[in-house]
């Protein structure tokens, strides 16, 4: 059986497809072409390796389109986006359902570090049995429909049972690298935003309300930090908040940027979402904690049985029962 492959030419997704291999698939390599930083030679070099066909797709256009226009979008409106949970869902695993759907395949992979499990008939996403390499917050986005078609091969495996997997085939990755948060982005953050933004300095605002400083966009901002704040004051602050319409930053300290209750804008479901008591994840790092949530048409109040530090509106809120991932959505505000 035919199973197209999201294929980087790495360690997971040449993993992916040596244990499809053996389950009795036929994986068919597909690289999409996202930027000019893509690596012709090592995709083609480790297919050759594998002895799989490879399919090349160059979506530079629609990348910069659907995914970098967002992004910077969403800087412009004082958030902080998660571009990978959004490119998981719109672009990287679309594209292969698209592409499945013309060449007659029903199947596609990734090398994501997640199960799907069913229950009541119904499939979910959940975390991968190496809590440590988990990913399953990335995938809280992809559509309830697409999970018909996927497969992740690698929740059941420690990264370091891939390598191993990997080498006994034979096969060595030059660079074994973990990806990069923003993989368009070469060089530093700051020249790429400028580049695309320009600069639109405005006043910081500090805790008791008076200006502090300048900033020289609100784009090299993010809820929670600390750090480049370039504010002597005497004591610790934080970044608390930001205004794009005034374009200000705002500054709190240390014990307001806790926050108890967030507001999350519900994206998809993967069943039937009630009020009640859930496990919610606001970051990839973030220890999933408990929280009361209301459910109003598209939006979801939640409610931290303790407060969590620095929900931040543009990232994902990944809404968990124990392992099952039951949800997912965009965090608005916090307070």
């Amino acid at each position: 059986m035919k199973i197209l492959v999201g294929f980087s030419g790495g360690v997971d997704s040449t993993g992916t497809i040596i244990i499809l291999r053996e389950q009795g698939f036929e994986p068919i390599a597909v690289t999409f072409i996202f930027n000019e930083f893509f690596e012709h030679q090592k995709t083609e070099d480790i297919a050759k390796r594998l002895s799989v066909r490879l399919i090349k797709v160059d979506l530079r256009k629609e990348f910069e389109k659907e995914i970098i226009q967002k992004f910077i979008n969403e800087y412009r409106e004082g958030k902080t986006p998660n571009v990978c949970g959004w490119c998981n869902r719109e672009f990287k695993i679309r594209n292969l359902i698209h592409l499945a759907d013309r060449m007659g395949i029903n199947w596609i992979a990734t090398g994501h570090y997640a199960r799907i499990v069913s229950r009541d008939n119904t499939k979910f996403i959940a975390r991968a049995v190496h809590r440590g390499k988990d990913q399953s917050y990335f995938l809280s986005l992809v559509s309830p429909e697409h999970l018909q078609r996927i497969k992740f091969p690698l929740g059941n495996y420690s990264k370091e049972k891939i390598r191993e997997i990997v080498k006994n085939a034979g096969i060595t990755i030059a660079r074994d690298e973990e990806s990069q948060d923003v993989c368009f982005i070469r060089g530093k953050f700051r020249d790429f935003m400028e580049g695309r933004m320009g600069l639109e300095p405005g006043p910081i605002i500090g805790p008791d309300g008076s200006i502090v400083g300048y900033h020289r966009g609100i784009q090299y901002y993010t809820v929670g930090q600390r750090r480049g704040l370039e504010i002597a004051l005497g004591r610790r602050v934080y970044v608390g908040g930001i205004d794009p319409e005034k374009n200000r930053v705002i500054l709190q300290e240390k014990d307001k940027i806790y926050r108890k209750f967030m507001k999350v804008r519900l994206v998809n479901k993967f069943e039937d979402l009630t009020s009640g008591r859930y496990l919610v994840q606001i970051r990839n790092v973030h220890k999933a904690a408990p929280a009361r949530i209301e459910i109003s048409g598209d939006l979801i109040l939640v409610e931290f049985i303790e407060p969590q530090w620095a929900p931040t509106p543009g990232q994902i809120a990944a809404f968990y029962s124990d392992d099952l991932l039951v949800a997912g959505g965009i965090i608005e505000s916090s307070w």
